[in-house]
């Protein structure tokens, strides 16, 4: 299998999340040539939708407005911040594990679709 990807990484929210966006798309390593130039007109016209890019916008995990008190923001910064770090140590493990490794997905943990425990 080959595949092409494109990836936007947006700046740190205001809840101290990163986000990303990926497109993928992947075909056999015989053919990916010819599919190249499909999947880019497929990814020049992909819109993300309002409703889903004005969640994605969103502050993560913060539901009210900052508090007015300094330690209780900073505290809710940094849960939101290790949250979503850890969030992306396993996005970021999965990849490599499934998609630069090539790994089987019987042999993938839980958290990556795979049957092996965490």
């Amino acid at each position: 299998m080959k595949l092409i990807a494109v990836f936007c990484s947006l700046p740190v929210d205001s809840g101290g999340a990163y986000k990303n966006i990926m497109l993928v798309a992947q075909a056999p390593a015989a053919r990916a040539a010819q599919s190249a130039p499909a999947a880019q007109a497929i990814f020049r016209s992909y819109r993300i939708p309002a409703p889903w890019l004005q969640k994605k916008l969103a502050p993560f995990g913060v539901s009210a407005p900052p508090s007015a008190n300094p330690a209780a923001a900073a505290a809710m910064i940094n849960r939101s911040t290790i949250l979503g770090e850890a969030g992306a140590d396993n996005a970021a493990n999965c990849f490599d594990l499934s998609v630069l490794r090539e790994t089987p997905s019987y042999q993938l943990p839980r958290s990556c679709g795979g049957t092996k425990p965490d």
